[in-house]
């Protein structure tokens, strides 16, 4: 009999641990997929809706460009990703982040007013930074 109180004590036991010891995997395997770092892409595209043919000087610490966009075209000016980052990304950030310079040029050789280095002149949506050239940045 005292026998039997030990065997039944020591499954009770191990049945404890078991449990227990599924509870933490559990709880850690929680904690590490719902806690993972995202990594993100962003991208800076560009619309020329205005009336000529455009010249784009771009730059920033990772390359120096220089592209020409013809009337209705759309162009991808960069591309990157901001390291890792929370979940509920893609977070929109200030775009001197990303660009150091960026100039506008008509064919005919008026620079754009716009300032696209300022936040306003670009619209974001799902990583996606979008800025319109219009015929009025040119007077």
């Amino acid at each position: 009999m005292k026998a039997l109180k030990i065997f039944n004590n020591f499954d009770s036991t191990s049945l404890n641990w078991s449990i227990n010891f599924c509870f933490i995997i559990v709880c850690f395997l929680t904690l590490t997929f719902t806690s993972c770092e995202h990594v993100y892409n962003y991208t800076y595209l560009i619309e020329n809706e205005s009336d000529s043919e455009v010249i784009i000087v771009f730059s920033n610490a990772r390359m120096d460009s220089t592209f020409t966009v013809g009337i209705g075209e759309k162009v991808a000016l960069y591309s990157t990703h901001h390291g890792e980052e929370s979940s509920g990304g893609p977070f929109k950030k200030d775009v001197t982040v990303d660009i150091d310079v960026i100039m506008v040029r008509s064919n005919s050789g008026l620079i754009s007013s716009k300032d696209y280095l300022d936040n306003a002149a670009w619209s974001f949506q799902n990583g996606v930074y979008t800025a319109v050239i219009e015929t009025s940045d040119f007077k």
